[in-house]
């Protein structure tokens, strides 16, 4: 297979938020949102991270832009003027740099726009930034970025409420995309939108990474929306990574528990495609204070001895003359002896 190229590594991410109790706020204890993360994006891919609320998928991507403080692990940008860059970093040229390559477009479009300036407004100081100092030419790239959003040049003057969620989000889309990034950190964009403006939207982020050549990470909750719009998927659970593949092989396979747990809750028109629903037991636990061994194995139908006490690795599987990667013990095996069977009947 030919070696894609990266351009976001994550090693070993953890973020944790202190827990300040007493008069004097002393630090009681840990919310451990990302719990040691490993993870590679590639260039002009969609990844998508799926999980349930509180899973930790939103503090992971705060952390890449450096609105969250990583207490431990690597975050690499790898660039082709700057090379390898560490984030954060102090340098300045660089965190320039980073912040035109990296946006961020908010779940909530009604919060994320400043509802003082008009759509010309909120895009205006970040052109200026970048050197554009014609105000004329500036107008007439927002005027272009709206098009491309499938909004009409008149929005141009217009404040945040005087549109709808839909057209808000959109207008969210074109302000990350005025600086030129090349990876578009996509939280929850469309979960606040009504289902046949999902549809619109997420059709108009597959044609804007066909046209423009973007890198994608999408966070969701929904399986269903991850698996039209993503080309890898990453199963998140209580701030680690528990599965990891291709899309079509992810939805083939669903190896881990929880996967699968998510993916029988969806609900379906076609009855060939119904699964049985798995209910879960008991609570997501508490992430200040998570269970010994594997942090699923409470709720777990197939839990084992060993996933008591032992966390298990994320694990990397040939499937499909793909790189597969799983999180579980009861999997392990499972996996072992499918990789030795396709390797044997090579």
């Amino acid at each position: 297979m030919q070696e894609r190229e990266v351009v976001l590594e994550i090693s070993g991410l953890k973020t944790y938020f202190p827990i300040k109790t007493g008069i004097f706020k002393r630090t009681s204890g840990f919310i451990k949102a990302v719990d040691g993360v490993d993870l590679k994006v590639f260039k002009g891919e969609t990844l998508g991270i799926v999980g349930e609320s509180g899973c930790g998928k939103t503090t992971l991507c705060k952390t890449i832009v450096m609105l969250n403080s990583a207490c431990e692990g690597k975050i690499l940008w790898h660039d082709d003027e700057f090379g390898s860059i560490q984030l954060p970093t102090k340098d300045k040229k660089q965190l320039k740099h980073i912040r035109n390559r990296i946006q961020y477009v908010f779940q909530d479009p009604q919060s994320s726009l400043n509802p003082a300036f008009t759509v010309f407004g909120a895009m205006d100081d970040a052109l200026k930034v970048n050197g554009v100092k014609s105000r004329k030419e500036r107008r007439q790239i927002v005027c272009d970025l709206l098009r491309s959003v499938n909004m009409r040049e008149d929005a141009l003057d217009l404040y945040p409420h005087e549109f709808s969620g839909g057209q808000r989000q959109r207008i969210g889309i074109a302000r990350a995309l005025c600086v030129k990034p090349e990876l578009l950190i996509c939280d929850e964009a469309v979960s606040a939108l009504d289902v046949s403006i999902q549809a619109q939207v997420l059709h108009l982020l597959c044609d804007l990474k066909n046209r423009l050549g973007l890198t994608f990470l999408f966070i969701t909750h929904s399986l269903s929306v991850v698996e039209y719009i993503s080309d890898r998927i990453a199963v998140m659970y209580l701030g680690r990574i528990v599965e990891l593949g291709d899309t079509d092989d992810l939805f083939q396979n669903m190896f881990h528990p929880y996967t699968q747990a998510l993916r029988s809750a969806v609900p379906v028109v076609d009855d060939s495609q119904r699964t049985t629903r798995i209910l879960l037991s008991g609570d997501v636990p508490n992430p200040a204070d998570p269970p010994p061994g594997c942090a699923f194995h409470e709720r777990c139908w197939r839990c084992m001895p060993e996933c008591k006490v032992e966390t298990p690795k994320l694990r990397s599987y040939k499937v499909n003359d793909k790189d597969y990667y799983v999180a579980c013990h009861e999997v392990h095996e499972k996996l072992k002896d499918k990789e030795n069977e396709t390797n044997g009947n090579k």
